[in-house]
């Protein structure tokens, strides 16, 4: 039952560790308007940190235009704000509640820069998805020498964590490859 749990636990901490990674570089610009862009935007809205899609419709206008209708027209200037200081370096144009956000084409060192990026998140968090296997591993050698579990157990438990790193592993992996193509051919 307990060694249930690791697996448990380990699969529940990786999966978070990749989700983290995917809304992490589906937040990158990469030359074609997509409303995930603006995902990690959180706006300070009466005392409480408001996610932008819960106080503004966001919709795609054409290829390369972003439109947000805010609800509540005293906080457009804090969005704009906010979006003009965020990592997309695009500035926004205000025209009474709706700010609208041009996506410029990418230069192709900005392409590059961009990849890199994304490599670099994608070692991230393969890096974090090891250091839960080593954790659990570690929690399993200890355990066998309590002698909550044998050692034949302990076998299977780290060669059941091993698969579930590996697939997480390349999960990240398909997940940087479309990420960097989609980068690299828009």
């Amino acid at each position: 039952m307990i060694d249930q749990n690791l697996i448990k636990d380990a699969e529940t901490r990786m999966k978070k560790c990749f989700h983290i990674f995917q809304k992490t570089i589906n937040s990158f610009r990469t030359g074609v308007a997509s409303t995930n862009m603006l995902d990690n935007i959180v706006i300070e809205y009466y005392g409480t940190k408001t996610c932008l899609n819960q106080i503004a419709n966001i919709t795609i206008e054409n290829s390369n235009i972003i439109k947000i209708n805010v609800f509540d027209k005293n906080i457009v200037n804090i969005i704009e704000k906010k979006i003009s200081e965020s990592k997309l370096e695009i500035s926004p144009v205000v025209d009474g509640n709706i700010i609208r956000l041009h996506i410029p084409s990418l230069t192709e060192e900005r392409r590059i820069n961009l990849s890199k990026l994304v490599r670099i998140e994608s070692e991230k968090s393969k890096i974090q998805i090891r250091n839960i296997r080593r954790d659990i591993n570690d929690t399993v050698k200890k355990n066998i020498k309590k002698k909550i579990f044998n050692i034949d157990s302990k076998y299977s438990l780290i060669s059941k964590i091993q698969v579930l790193t590996n697939s997480y592993i390349k999960q990240i992996d398909d997940l940087f490859m479309q990420k960097e193509n989609e980068i690299m051919h828009f």
